[in-house]
């Protein structure tokens, strides 16, 4: 999914001063001395420098929440964040090849299961059957998923505060990153945005929707 054609991106990072900036007078004025600007894709940036740490504080805005969703689609932008943590079609799995060919079958079952459903008499034993087929199928992504991909592949190289949230009108991903891991978590959330693998995205959207259930 391209979200570059129906989101705006809103990059905000942010280099905290550590314990120096907390033993600060809170009465002061304070000056954040923040660098805007935006590129041509229409991401904005916002930056605060603190040069006393090398650690970079990162958070992905993203104009998606439950106020911004269409009528019969409530849920999608938090949907949206759970697969965010499931990995892409590069990571996030032992065996790529075999994690792609599970996910379009699982996919097929699922469509044959919408199209009984759209009938007058739909098939009751083919829509059980095909339930069944999924149920394996997502066994067998099981056996070859690397769970908390996104989370791992940062924390292995020093992230910590891994996170997401969606709001009525925004999603958010964050990260505490060293300064010299900026550009791989910039890579990796890239990644992520754009070349999702959808793992496991109707056992979150269960998720999801037992969530919307309790909350409204």
């Amino acid at each position: 999914m391209r979200f570059a054609k129906v989101l705006f991106l809103e990059i905000i990072l942010l280099l905290f001063a550590g314990s120096n900036c907390l033993a600060e007078d809170p009465t002061q004025d304070i000056k954040l001395n923040v660098k805007e600007f935006t590129l041509k894709n229409g991401m904005l940036f916002l930056i605060v420098e603190r040069q006393t740490t090398p650690q970079v504080a990162c958070r992905v805005a993203i104009r998606a929440g439950s106020a911004l969703e269409q009528t019969g689609k409530s849920g999608i932008a938090h949907l949206l964040e759970h697969m965010m943590f499931k990995g892409t079609k590069n990571f996030g799995t032992l065996d790529v090849k075999k994690d792609r060919e599970l996910q379009e079958e699982i996919e097929a079952a699922y469509q044959v299961i919408l199209a009984e459903e759209s009938k007058r008499e739909p098939d009751r034993a083919l829509m059980k059957n095909k339930h069944a087929e999924m149920g394996n199928l997502r066994r067998e992504v099981q056996n070859i998923y690397v769970p908390q991909a996104f989370s791992s592949q940062l924390g292995k190289n020093g992230a910590v505060g891994v996170n997401a949230f969606t709001s009525k009108d925004q999603t958010q991903y964050m990260a505490s990153v060293p300064s010299d891991m900026l550009e791989q978590w910039f890579s990796i959330v890239s990644e992520q945005l754009f070349e999702p693998s959808w793992r496991e995205f109707y056992v979150e959207k269960e998720v999801v929707q037992r969530e919307w259930a309790f909350r409204y």
